[in-house]
């Protein structure tokens, strides 16, 4: 019996981050990430609501970042992402004034450090995360 190849068009994977903005504007020189944390919508993951992410996808996936604080009345933007180090785990990473969001494709699974510059009520901020693309289990859902 032969094989047949089924081509793979990714899927969206929604990462939300999460801005403590009383702490970061309370507590000017202490580390952002002590005040932020992101999740994504993927079942499976291990690294949930860290200042960090590790999220199960697959090469062909979109993620698609969306920040806001945890107070509904702050001015809150990611405004600016830069990749920094790491195996260049997500490409065609842009801003898409469609959805107000950021959007990039997994080009390949590994780690990717990555620069955000953040505007909290017009005021910049500086935040170096990484995240780590893994391959989801066997179990785990296209």
């Amino acid at each position: 019996m032969a094989l047949s190849y089924q081509p793979y068009f990714g899927k969206q994977i929604n990462v939300l981050v999460v801005v403590n903005t009383d702490g970061v504007t309370g507590n000017p020189g202490a580390y952002f990430g002590n005040y932020v944390r992101m999740i994504d919508d993927q079942r499976d993951d291990s690294g949930q609501f860290g200042s960090e992410l590790t999220v199960a996808c697959h090469p062909g996936d979109t993620l698609i970042f969306r920040v806001c604080g945890v107070k509904p009345d702050v001015n809150i933007n990611l405004i600016q992402f830069i990749h920094t180090g790491g195996q260049m785990v997500l490409s065609n990473l842009s801003y898409n004034p469609q959805i107000e969001a950021w959007q990039g494709t997994v080009s390949k699974t590994g780690d990717e450090t990555y620069h955000w510059k953040i505007r909290i009520n017009n005021k910049n901020y500086e935040w170096d995360p990484f995240i780590h693309a893994t391959n989801p289990p066997p179990s785990f859902a296209r």
